[in-house]
């Protein structure tokens, strides 16, 4: 939709994701360390054996995607954006209205100014260089995507 009304893409992938993410209030979850640590961590406060709970979710968690999306929420909402839907956010800038699709930690950006906006996304979202969507397929949540004159192609023939 935002391709055919002349609007830039980007497709942003975010790095660490789940690492950003608080967990949710009143949940506990402990680690326990291996007795053997890698070199690099042996000067850290981390003991062989140690138990320690976690602040932030990780990789591997059932909870992880859901504490990731919930906390993007917030950090969007923040930033006057409106949730219209499961992962789907819309701001009005001037005349014009800004589209982001959240897949977890895939973001697909849709812009007048697109990269203003990731630059806004990237004081609190730590992720990869944008690939713009342009006449080259780029992919996107296992879809392949490009811009053409009509607006959109998506094509799963990789996949």
């Amino acid at each position: 939709m935002g391709l055919s009304q002349g609007k830039e893409a980007y497709i942003v992938d975010v790095r660490t994701a789940f690492l950003q993410a608080p967990l949710p209030p009143g949940r506990m979850i402990a680690v326990k360390m291996p007795n053997i640590l890698p070199a690099s961590v042996k000067d850290s406060k981390i003991k062989p054996g140690g138990v320690y709970a976690l602040n932030k979710a990780m990789y591997g968690l059932q909870d992880s995607p859901k504490a990731f999306c919930d906390w993007l929420k917030i950090q969007l909402e923040r930033l006057k954006w409106v949730s219209v839907g499961s992962g789907c956010y819309v701001r009005r800038t001037g005349s014009s209205l800004d589209f982001i699709v959240a897949y977890v930690d895939d973001l697909w950006i849709w812009s007048n100014e697109a990269l203003k906006v990731v630059e806004e996304l990237s004081k609190f979202v730590y992720m990869d260089q944008p690939k713009k969507v342009s006449g080259q397929w780029t992919r996107y949540i296992g879809v392949d995507v490009r811009k053409t004159i009509e607006g959109i192609e998506t094509s799963v023939k990789s996949y």
